[in-house]
């Protein structure tokens, strides 16, 4: 019985680690987005796609920072043109005007607007000009 106590108290901190819930970018558009960090803008391509209306989900207990989206629209693209944050375990909603950005909680946090843009080289959408 003291060993099961011991193994208790040894495992109690490692319960919250467990319990964290992972970032997710949830897609309201109907076309597939691209997701890019700092690395995929600079090479013109995508860090993740996301299907239309459909979810990315990341690491547990981690956020994620200084991204945007960007998907085809019309003879162009559409995005963000300013990086958002995602708080640790929160979560992103793209719309076709917007992000919506919330904590882990389901409070709202930030929005971002989208609008017209030039597309990523390297994307599978990137022959598109604005």
């Amino acid at each position: 019985m003291k060993k099961v106590f011991i193994a208790l108290l040894a495992a109690a901190p490692l319960l919250p680690a467990g319990l964290a819930h992972a970032w997710a970018i949830y897609n309201h558009v109907d076309k597939e987005v691209c997701l890019q960090d700092r690395t995929a803008e600079a090479v013109g391509g995508c860090r993740n796609l996301i299907s239309a209306d459909g979810k990315l989900n990341g690491e547990h207990g981690a956020g994620l920072h200084k991204v945007s989206v960007v998907w085809a629209h019309s003879k162009s693209c559409r995005g963000t043109t300013e990086n958002f944050d995602i708080p640790d375990s929160g979560y992103a909603r793209v719309y076709d005007n917007e992000v919506k950005i919330y904590k882990h909680d389901g409070k709202h946090v930030d929005t971002v607007q989208t609008h017209d843009c030039g597309c990523p080289d390297n994307s599978p959408f990137g022959s598109k000009k604005k």
